[in-house]
């Protein structure tokens, strides 16, 4: 067994320096329900596809996939509850800046549980109803594309040097959890068995930024004493934007960035053309939604519920900042419903609301708006309403 050793992937942390802790908390000021407290506690999750829905049935109901929090028994899924696993419709990577065939990669990858997304589940209005959805924030690409086994945790190098082994230069930070860092002798990628360029890509990652590892801790003994490393089953690289970043659009090979404001992207060669667009801000998702926290300047309706809630936008959109968009803002407000079919035929149960005619027959019937829209309900149609309403 190899474990990471040299100077230029380990980094010693002398044990009497202390090791800077890590926290997912938020300070919290603002008194919230019982509900709450623990997605506020930690905004967003780390999730792994765990299978396919392969039942046969229309989407969105249908047809998606069952995730999971990591190092977590239960998860609270988009339509209330927890469960050990939660059905999403789909994988909302947009936050991530890819470009469509990058995001069609990872998505695919994902769906395969080889990504660890970091984000959200929320419910998000649709013209099928809502549709339950992981909103991702980063994503993070299994190298090995083995089976995780073990604990996953966030690692990275501590940055200090020392001269003996074992010597604890990496810091390690369980996901999903809120406690302390710890430090470790190393970490052994080689263990999870991936190929030499996806190792070179996992040292390389923890050795400028961090790494997200599955795995278990092993005892090692040298000149310095007795630690431990953590041994991966796999490891996984975050994933970022191909090619350059333009504004809001990421240019792939071949072209560059020629106006950021603009997110202009020509042909290697070509003119740019020097003009100033405006600034366009939309909203990451839907006011009537919870998810990740909103711009103010998105839309008039986040402007509102903002001034008065400003944790929504510095925080999170959570299911307080919701009701208050469902109170001021008419986006949020349902339409009203149509009929199912005219008052002047037989069928369907109808909505007292749907029209005037239908309220009325149905405050002299409730039959007819909770069974059916018998030959009675057609007749008092025909005498109350006139023409049947029409």
């Amino acid at each position: 067994m190899r474990y990471l050793a040299s100077i230029a992937f380990v980094v010693a942390l002398v044990s009497a320096c202390a090791v800077g802790h890590r926290s997912d908390d938020e300070d919290g000021t603002r008194r919230e329900p019982a509900a709450e407290s623990e997605q506020r506690a930690i905004t967003e999750w780390h999730f792994i596809v765990t299978r396919q829905d392969f039942r046969k049935c229309m989407w969105p109901m249908c047809g998606g996939v069952y995730v999971t929090r990591v190092n977590k028994n239960t998860a609270k899924c988009p339509g209330g509850g927890y469960s050990p696993e939660c059905y999403v419709a789909q994988i909302d990577l947009s936050a991530l800046g890819l470009d469509p065939e990058h995001a069609s990669e990872i998505n695919n990858a994902a769906v395969m549980g080889h990504v660890v997304l970091k984000g959200k589940l929320v419910n998000v209005p649709s013209e099928a109803g809502n549709v339950s959805t992981l909103v991702a924030t980063s994503a993070w690409q299994a190298q090995a594309l083995a089976t995780p086994s073990g604990t996953f945790y966030e690692v990275e190098d501590s940055g200090i040097v020392c001269i003996t082994y074992p010597c604890n230069s990496i810091e390690e930070q369980k996901l999903n959890t809120n406690t302390a860092a710890h430090s470790l002798a190393g970490v052994d990628l080689d263990a999870s068995g991936a190929g030499p360029d996806q190792l070179a890509a996992g040292y390389s990652a923890l050795a400028e930024s961090s790494l997200l590892v599955a795995g278990t801790h092993q005892a090692v003994t040298g000149p310095g004493g007795t630690s431990q490393a953590l041994v991966a089953s796999e490891f996984y690289t975050l994933v970022a934007p191909k090619g350059e970043k333009c504004g809001t659009a990421v240019c792939g090979a071949g072209t560059y960035c020629c106006n950021a404001s603009c997110n202009m992207c020509v042909p290697e060669g070509n003119f740019c053309i020097q003009i100033a667009c405006e600034p366009q801000q939309s909203c990451a998702h839907s006011e009537c939604s919870a998810g990740t926290k909103l711009d103010a300047s998105c839309s008039s309706c986040a402007d509102s519920v903002c001034a008065a809630d400003s944790y929504c936008c510095n925080n999170e959109w959570d299911s307080i900042c919701v009701a208050a968009a469902e109170q001021s803002c008419q986006t949020c407000t349902p339409p009203a419903p149509t009929c199912a079919h005219s008052e002047c035929g037989t069928g369907v149960a109808l909505e007292s609301e749907c029209s005037s005619c239908a309220k009325a027959v149905c405050g002299i019937d409730s039959y007819c708006c909770n069974n059916e829209w018998d030959s009675v309900c057609v007749d008092e149609a025909a005498s109350m309403c006139g023409s049947c309403g029409n």
